[in-house]
């Protein structure tokens, strides 16, 4: 999966832009990236994630208020998210979701991350996948796990207040039998430790590219160690989330 990292927003001085550079969208993703940004031009911001889903590319985009103003002292809003592109985008299913579900659960918008004062600082599209990357206990809005079960209804959805919930009609339909090309991926689950923290987590890692999918909580050192029982209980829950998802776990 390509990702490149989403942020339309001003300065105080300069109008609103896209501030990080974004490849040319399918036409679904960019209608829905006018209308979601029409939208807060007249008012409608109510910090749901709307997920658009096309079978080659899919916009995971909120607009938040921050608590910055312009030179007129209006308040400067952001659409912020990420644009990603894939050859058979019912093989990232698992991904989408899960980073719908952590951009909605962030408190804090990216501002003050990219924007200091006139200065721009990009945001690298792999940092902005790790912030939004939940754990298996992170992940509470209602109907997360049935939008990954139901592979045959891959489309697109809306995580709010609410929950998640899927557009009306779907994109395209998926299935729930996987041609040779289309093999389920593989993941395994690694230990990680800090020294200098004092600090253990696991990591359900992708096996063919090495990337982080899933991590736990991180378990401090107490004076007796680190506790096993957490670790295995953390394991199980990578597992379960991860199958849920469609992934095979490699010993």
């Amino acid at each position: 999966m390509k990702w490149y990292t989403v942020f339309n927003s001003r300065t105080k001085e300069t109008d609103y832009r896209n501030i990080a550079p974004l490849p040319k969208m399918s036409d679904p993703a960019a209608k829905a990236f006018r209308r979601q940004r029409l939208d807060a031009q007249n008012g409608n911001i109510d910090g749901a994630v709307h997920v658009t889903v096309t079978p080659e590319d899919v916009l995971i985009l909120r607009i938040v208020l921050t608590d910055r103003t312009d030179v007129y002292g209006r308040t400067i809003r952001c659409a912020e998210g990420l644009y990603g592109t894939s050859e058979d985008i019912r093989r990232e299913w698992s991904e989408i979701v899960s980073l719908a579900a952590g951009l909605w659960q962030q408190e804090e918008n990216w501002y003050d991350r990219i924007v200091h004062g006139e200065d721009i600082h990009l945001l690298k599209p792999e940092d902005a996948v790790h912030l939004l990357q939940a754990s298996p206990e992170d992940i509470t809005a209602a109907g997360i796990d049935d939008l990954i079960q139901f592979t045959d209804t891959i489309g697109s959805f809306t995580v709010d207040k609410a929950g998640a919930h899927r557009a009306q009609s779907s994109s395209f339909r998926g299935r729930r039998q996987w041609n040779p090309v289309q093999a389920k991926h593989r993941y395994k689950i690694l230990c990680r430790v800090a020294k200098a923290e004092k600090q253990v987590w696991l990591e359900g890692v992708d096996c063919d590219s090495g990337r982080c999918l899933v991590q736990s909580t991180k378990m401090q050192q107490t004076k007796s160690g680190y506790s096993i029982g957490k670790l295995e209980r953390s394991a199980e829950a990578i597992r379960n989330y991860m199958d849920g998802y469609g992934w095979r776990e490699t010993k």
